[in-house]
């Protein structure tokens, strides 16, 4: 009597052992795939084999998709390999026997030439659908269109959609590690039918390059969600403007040896900060000051960075903005501010990309003695300076952006041994300097004078006798 050898399963007495192969090598499907239906990955290879006790028997296969490419000719072993265009796709199968095989002791037909099997067969395709980023260092942003505002929507998770004109900007402090996790879309929907297999990454901020290593996912239906992709790899440390931009890939064997590049590659805005920012976090603010601190790797060279912007002439008028600390924001809105305004600006906005340290400070004209040179951020006149007229006090006049000011004081941000100076646009190395260049020898017009009926004709007051 001739039996055929199912492997252990027993199909018209036909036994059809299914196996995977990837270029790793033979990976052998579960048998229980009795409704042969299954999920394989491009380039995987389907094998099936028909073994008779003492013979063969013969067969042909076919797919029903021409990027499927099949064996050639009769045998008992039949290969498809799914190409690339087979992804997306549920592609058939059909094996078909070519001979009739008869039981001769009991005269009974086991098979028939013609008799057909099929098979379904799925090769997924993944679309990167979404990407929500978090992770130690990540700063959440507060999504206003004006950087006077304070309060807002916080920009949400997901940052990153498919289809989006405008991606959601995401901000983490140099040096960090961000943490992703990946909605993908599947085609075809696999309804009940799974298929585990592994995802890893390729990020790139400006050339330096993250690597995701690869992580287990589990496919099934149409979407899959990857949590928790991390890295070990840091993003560069400087204060940044760009893109984080990532190629995602797939491998469906086993051994994780055979990688396949997924269609969607992902750019999202990111904006880094030198350390963690002080002050609310809003998206005006944050692209502005990343953006002329790009990447600057030192703090000297970020505030030089900052401050040759914040204190600029440009944005100075000494009938602009009052000196509230929220008012220096609107200078970014197109508004301007005095040299007090300008420095306030500076403070918070070194502040905002995580550089600390800095303060505001006063530098006043002198005339009977060095004391208040230098005083804190307040309002007081020429600091307990007397021997001008009743009901006078000590100012100077200063031929900033073009014309000639009265000023009380030069506000400056103060750091690092440096002070920049409200309306100049540059930095000096201590007090005195400051009042040099505003009110000193430096400008040949510019002097203290007492207020009330002062002018640049009333008599020059001249500072008090040595140096401070």
């Amino acid at each position: 009597m001739k039996q055929l050898s199912l492997n252990l399963i027993k199909i018209l007495g036909l036994l059809w052992v299914l196996c995977q192969t990837a270029e790793a090598g033979r990976v052998t499907t579960d048998p229980a795939h009795t409704d042969r239906k299954m999920v394989l990955g491009v380039d995987d290879v389907l094998t099936i084999t028909a073994e008779e006790y003492g013979g063969s028997v013969y067969t042909q296969i076919s797919a029903d998709d021409e990027a499927a490419v099949c064996s050639d000719g009769d045998g008992d072993v039949q290969t498809v390999t799914f190409g690339e265009g087979c992804e997306g796709k549920m592609v058939t199968v059909t094996l078909t026997l070519t001979h009739t095989y008869e039981d001769e002791e009991e005269g009974e037909v086991i098979c028939t030439e013609g008799q057909t099997f099929t098979y379904e067969i799925y090769v997924p395709k993944l679309e990167v659908e979404e990407i929500s980023f978090s992770g130690t260092g990540n700063q959440r942003i507060i999504d206003a269109s004006e950087a006077i505002a304070t309060t807002g929507n916080e920009i949400a998770s997901p940052e990153w959609k498919k289809g989006e004109s405008i991606q959601k900007p995401v901000c983490y402090k140099k040096g960090s590690s961000p943490t992703l996790k990946i909605k993908f879309s599947i085609t075809p929907d696999l309804n009940s039918l799974s298929k585990s297999v592994k995802i890893k990454a390729i990020a790139s901020q400006s050339g330096n390059n993250l690597t995701y290593q690869n992580k287990d996912l589990t496919l099934t239906g149409t979407e899959a969600t990857l949590e928790d992709h991390t890295t070990t790899s840091t993003l560069s440390a400087i204060v940044y403007k760009g893109s984080f931009t990532a190629t995602w890939s797939i491998s469906t064997d086993s051994e994780a040896s055979n990688w396949r590049t997924i269609s969607s590659t992902t750019s999202t805005p990111l904006l880094c900060t030198w350390d963690s920012p002080i002050g609310p976090v809003t998206k005006k603010r944050l692209e502005y000051w990343c953006d002329k601190a790009n990447g600057k790797s030192t703090v000297d060279s970020i505030v030089t960075a900052i401050g040759m912007e914040a204190v600029s002439g440009s944005h100075f008028s000494s009938a602009g903005l009052g000196g509230t600390t929220n008012n220096a924001w609107r200078i970014l809105d197109g508004g301007n501010g005095d040299c007090r305004v300008l420095a306030l600006l500076m403070h918070q906005s070194l502040q905002l990309i995580g550089v600390t340290g800095s303060t505001v400070v006063l530098i006043y004209p002198r005339h009977a003695s060095w004391n208040g040179l230098e005083e804190p951020d307040h309002t007081k006149m020429s600091e307990g300076e007397t021997g001008g007229p009743s009901g006078s006090y000590l100012g100077y006049y200063a031929p900033i952006v073009s014309a000639q000011n009265w000023n009380n004081w030069e506000g400056c941000c103060k750091i690092g041994g440096k002070y920049w100076m409200g309306g100049e646009g540059q930095s000096v190395t201590n007090a005195f300097n400051v009042l040099k260049h505003v009110s000193g020898s430096e400008r040949a017009t510019t002097r203290q004078r007492w207020s009330g009926a002062a002018n640049m004709l009333s008599p020059i007051v001249e500072w008090p006798a040595g140096t401070p």
